[in-house]
């Protein structure tokens, strides 16, 4: 019987070998042509250990194809196959081929981060990845995005950390090293990184602002892009537009702002067309009436504010009071050389010790000028405090303690000097007598220094009386 066919197989794993493929640890797959004569019942697979000594013969039925399973690994087999015809006739051998069945390759697996997860930059990544030996001896676990190498790992569990990614689309590999530097790669997965979005702050008027109307308002914006596109900055009262400022520093001035209170927010606009808007900020701007007025003396680092609304006083202001110079917010009236001015200090913030706030009868405007002081301190001293010559340094005493709002003080001019009193129910008055040679006209008013320059002090004065008042 004569039958003549091809013999071959097919090698899948791990490497490309004709003739024979693994399919898993310790079998192997063969493959042949078919014999194309009509009378084939079957075929028959020869298998030994030694080229043409076959210690093993299967019959596999009329198929093309066959596993052979529990072979020892790393051992050579050969393998050749017959034909059977239906009459139970064999052919001769056909070529025979040769194969070692070993141990696959390790698996490794691409554990975190998952497919697609995504990133803010600058992003800190962590990497990690799973492997199974099968029988293999592991030297390391490479981490790749593309052909870069992001570290390495020599144990389990493998892991590493890609630091400070910016904002893009990645493939990320695990490569194991293992037996003689062989490798085997995970699949790959995609990670997408994104820059943050841009912050916008509304940095003036700071928040609970207050003014004098009528008011000038200096707005500012600080913007933190955050490697996005600015296009501009647009400040909004509520929702009507005040300005806009394409480039920084991010600033507008919105002039004449009337008596009210008012909500103020920035928003910025960026790459292409995308928007953020800051926080809002909420300020007042409220009116002094005649014949109240309201000046900055000195330089305080940072402009105060007064206004007042059905009998309350709510004033600004910063720098000090003392030395030969002066600088705070002071709010006042005119008056003649006699006179008196009473208020009632509801609240004060807690600022630096060296803060002045009460009432005060002042000779002029500038920061020399003599003057008479009667008021509290943030710490909850009662202090006088005058200058008897301009230009001279001042003095100051302490009379005693109090907390707000049960604190009341009291200015009154004579002839030759200033009585001063004080009282924390308004029913019981301590007093004293500052001998001061003042001008015929004279300031009455309150006053409100923080003691520190740049940093505002915010009072409520109530009860605020001016006796005479002076002629609108």
């Amino acid at each position: 019987m004569k039958r003549a066919f091809l013999f071959w197989f097919l090698a899948l794993l791990p490497l490309p070998v004709p003739g024979w493929s693994q399919t898993a640890p310790g079998q192997i797959t063969v493959a042949w042509d078919p014999n194309v004569e009509p009378d084939v019942a079957g075929y028959r697979l020869h298998v030994g250990t030694a080229s043409r000594e076959y210690t093993q013969a299967i019959d596999v039925g009329n198929v093309t194809t066959n596993t052979l399973v529990g072979l020892d690994l790393d051992q050579f087999y050969y393998v050749a196959v017959t034909t059977l015809d239906t009459s139970g006739l064999e052919s001769d051998y056909s070529n025979e081929v040769s194969c070692e069945p070993v141990w696959p390759p390790p698996s490794v697996t691409f554990t975190a981060p998952a497919d697609g997860v995504a990133f803010t930059a600058p992003a800190a990544i962590p990497l990690s990845a799973s492997v199974s030996p099968i029988g293999h001896t592991l030297h390391e676990v490479q981490f790749y995005q593309g052909d870069a190498l992001l570290g390495t790992s020599t144990s389990a569990p493998y892991r590493a950390t890609w630091n400070n990614v910016a904002a893009g689309t990645y493939s990320l590999t695990a490569q194991v090293i293992y037996d003689a530097d062989l490798t085997a790669t995970s699949s790959a997965v995609v990670v997408l990184v994104t820059n943050p979005p841009p912050v916008i702050v509304l940095s003036a008027p700071a928040e609970g602002t207050t003014y004098t109307a009528p008011a000038v308002v200096g707005l500012r914006a600080s913007v933190v892009p955050n490697w996005h596109v600015v296009r501009r900055v647009e400040f909004y009262q509520g929702t009507d537009l005040l300005g806009s400022a394409a480039s920084a520093p991010y600033r507008l001035t919105w002039d004449n702002v009337k008596a009210g209170d008012y909500r103020l927010g920035a928003r910025l606009v960026y790459d292409n067309g995308a928007m953020m808007d800051s926080a809002p900020v909420n300020f007042s701007a409220l009116r002094l009436r005649s014949p109240w007025r309201t000046v900055e003396i000195g330089r305080t680092g940072v402009l105060g504010s007064a206004g007042a609304t059905n009998g309350v006083f709510l004033v600004r202001g910063a720098g000090t009071l003392g030395g030969t110079a002066d600088s705070f917010r002071f709010v006042y009236q005119t008056g003649g050389d006699s006179g008196e001015i009473v208020a009632r200090l509801q609240r004060t913030d807690q600022t630096d010790a060296a803060g002045r706030i009460g009432v005060m009868v002042r000779e002029t405007l500038t920061t020399g000028s003599r003057y008479v002081f009667l008021g509290l301190a943030p710490d909850g001293v009662i202090r006088s405090q005058s200058r008897v010559s301009t230009g001279a340094a001042s003095s100051s005493s302490v009379l005693g303690t109090a907390t707000t709002p049960n604190v009341w003080f009291c200015l009154e001019r004579t002839a030759d000097g200033v009585s001063l009193a004080w009282s924390t129910d308004n029913r019981m008055w301590s007093s004293s007598y500052c001998a001061i040679a003042l001008a015929p006209s004279t300031c009455f008013g309150l006053a409100v220094a923080s003691g520190s320059l740049g940093l505002l002090n915010t009072t409520v004065f109530t009860g605020v009386s001016m006796i005479p008042n002076a002629p609108e």
